[in-house]
């Protein structure tokens, strides 16, 4: 081998040289390194010539040395040019960035053993790497380099927040932001006034106060987080448009929670086009799908579907390109489970809920774990999966109370539908006594969602205390008001089903009728299906007495059909619930030419 290297003219042994560094290698990434033009020919007649070089691929794109031969061109770079492999491993590792394959950027970085280039390289991509599901990947980096850094490397710090905040630690990451704040003030002494630090601060900045801002919104702070977005937007620089993409994608989700519609969509359309001007599928993935959470308010079940459909289409492609698959995309299955949970279709609900869960928890991220799980639950409960349920919304329960209090009451809100559901009433009330909600409290403000569970206490509540129905009625006439006011048809829906049960227990069948042809004129054209035949016995009895009036004929006929047969499954049936009279064949044969 030494005889063959040494017959090479000079320039090419040079390049041989240089180019042991990489493990593997390409024309364009050798030219970078070496600085010699027409990589993709030199490496073609390497191999020609039989130099102990072997392509990679069919397309000979990637080659590699004979290890033993490139241990020799190691050995001769380290004797001749002692100081040069630092180098050559920095525009390898350079490389490889502007090419995103950071894991051997940072991996030549660290040959290169420089710190400052390791800590760059977090700093310019963590979004990107958080987003790729690479959290774990990002805290061994992290741990990996030297605490001291802190003093003068406050992006070593806001790679520490970002990396805390996507697990959920939320209470350690005020302490890197503060620690932040500290290397800033040192830097500036060390800077003085120069141009590049009040950029780089500002820039820093502008990643803090987007930290801040999110987990404002895990503490149901609204207001407090638009403001600290609003800040950050203002401090992101235009070239950063992952970290302007992202933050914009909060903003659209602060909106949303105070039910401005319409901004929040103006926002994600944004956060979609800065996706794809950053070249980030990660970002454009969650962006496209984050719309859904809005759409299922506003009871549009097909545009979930297709925002999740255009979402896995694009983490597809990305997956055929790059082979590797984004758990971000876990979003988007519980996005497709949802609508199937909904339209009755619970086996293919439960496949998509259980590869949420699967990709969330492989990525790291607390909130799509604690949705996720969530969502699972609830489509275990209503396949009679009773215990599964259980053991899964409690397990929601425990990684959202490991994010935040305040988040922590987002995810109740949701267990406690699943204790109705089991008809374990205590709980639901203890759930009902911790967030002061009782007949006379001033329900005004009260989120939607968790009004309609309050509201479903109530009426089991009713079941024992008749009383109680006049209250139902009014705490339901109420949200009906503020869910038409924004528009919100899939909690609306929801809320006129229940209306029709209550009005129908308190004797009322014309208004009850009238509640339910509202309900059902909802949710014909996007397919509702469970939000009626979870109901019941009850639900059964208005439905029929609605096709005896001809509402909806063929869709309210489809409901029966499926409440039928939910009923007559007991695992399926709700508690407490008793069969009615069955259908004779003849009935059945009618419903089915309706």
């Amino acid at each position: 081998k030494r005889q063959v290297l040494n017959r090479q003219p000079e320039a090419r042994r040079e390049f041989l040289i240089k180019s042991a560094v990489l493990d593997r290698m390409s024309g364009s990434l050798c030219e970078a390194v070496t600085g010699v033009a027409e990589g993709d020919t030199i490496l073609r007649e390497l191999e020609q010539a039989n130099l102990f070089i072997a392509p990679l691929d069919g397309g000979r794109r990637w080659y590699r040395y004979h290890q033993l031969f490139r241990e020799l061109l190691l050995v001769r770079l380290a004797r001749q040019q002692p100081s040069e492999a630092a180098h050559l491993h920095l525009r390898a590792s350079r490389w490889y960035e502007q090419h995103g394959l950071l894991a051997s950027a940072m991996r030549h970085a660290t040959a290169a053993e420089d710190i400052e280039r390791q800590v760059a390289l977090i700093a310019n991509n963590v979004l990107h790497l958080a987003y790729l599901g690479e959290l774990r990947r990002l805290v061994r980096w992290l741990e990996f380099l030297p605490k001291e850094l802190g003093a003068r490397q406050p992006w070593f710090h806001i790679s520490q927040a970002w990396v805390l905040a996507f697990a959920g630690h939320l209470e350690d990451v005020e302490t890197e932001l503060a620690a932040v704040d500290r290397s800033l003030e040192q830097l500036g002494e060390l800077e003085c006034t120069g141009g590049d630090f009040a950029a780089t601060a500002r820039h820093v900045r502008g990643h803090a106060a987007a930290i801040r801002g999110y987990l404002a919104g895990f503490r149901s702070e609204t207001d407090e987080s638009l403001r600290l977005v609003h800040q950050a937007l203002e401090l992101l620089p235009g070239e950063d448009r992952i970290a302007r993409g992202w933050t914009t994608l909060l903003l659209a989700v602060e909106l949303r929670a105070l039910n401005k519609f319409q901004a929040a969509d103006d926002a994600f359309v944004s956060a979609i086009a800065l996706g794809r001007a950053a070249g980030s599928v990660p970002l454009t993935t969650d962006a496209l799908w984050e719309p859904s959470w809005l759409q299922l308010i506003q009871g549009k079940l097909q545009n979930v579907l297709e925002n999740s459909a255009a979402a896995l289409e694009l983490a597809d492609a990305h997956e055929r390109e790059s082979g590797q698959r984004l758990a971000p995309t876990g979003y988007a299955h519980i996005g497709i489970a949802a609508v199937l949970h909904e339209r009755n279709e619970l086996a293919l609900a439960l496949d998509h809920a259980t590869v949420a869960v699967r990709l969330a928890r492989r990525w790291g991220m607390a909130d799509a774990r604690a949705r996720s799980e969530l969502q699972l639950a609830l489509t275990l409960q209503a396949s009679g999966r009773v215990e599964e349920a259980g053991a899964m919304a409690m397990q929601a329960a425990e990684t959202a109370a490991g994010i935040s209090s305040a988040y922590a009451q987002i995810i109740d809100t949701s267990l406690a539908r699943v204790h109705l559901a089991q008809g374990n009433l205590a709980a639901v009330e203890a759930w009902a006594s911790e967030n002061d909600l009782h007949e006379d409290a001033d329900l005004s403000t009260l989120h939607l969602y968790r009004g309609i569970v309050f509201a479903r206490l109530l009426m089991a509540q009713a079941e024992a205390d008749a009383r109680k129905r006049r209250s139902v009625r009014r705490v339901l006439l109420q949200f009906q008001e503020r869910a038409r006011a924004v528009a919100a048809n899939g909690n609306l829906l929801e809320i006129l089903a229940l209306t029709a049960l209550n009005e129908a227990a308190l004797g009322h069948d014309a208004a009850a009728q009238d509640a339910l042809s509202e309900a059902l004129a909802l949710g014909e054209t996007q397919g509702y299906m469970r939000t009626f035949v979870a109901e019941g016995e009850p639900m059964h009895n208005l439905l029929i007495a609605a096709l005896a009036q001809n509402t909806a004929p063929p869709y309210t006929a489809r409901l029966i059909a499926a409440l039928e047969e939910d009923l007559s499954d007991p695992a399926q049936a709700m508690p407490g619930a008793t069969l009615p009279e069955r259908l004779t064949e003849r009935e059945l044969a009618v419903l089915r030419l309706l």
